[in-house]
């Protein structure tokens, strides 16, 4: 229940599932919720 509402907040999992890299950036997908996005230069997923 908290993992989702955080997941609504934008506080995605750390230990997201890589996905792949198009040269440029990192994709990845949350384990939580499955969002898939980029992950920035602080290791965060959006």
């Amino acid at each position: 229940m908290i993992k989702k509402l955080l997941c609504k907040l934008g506080w995605h999992s750390w230990t997201y599932i890589h996905l792949y890299n198009d040269g440029c950036s990192e994709h990845a997908k949350c384990k939580w919720c499955g969002y898939e996005g980029m992950i920035d230069s602080q290791g965060n997923l959006f």
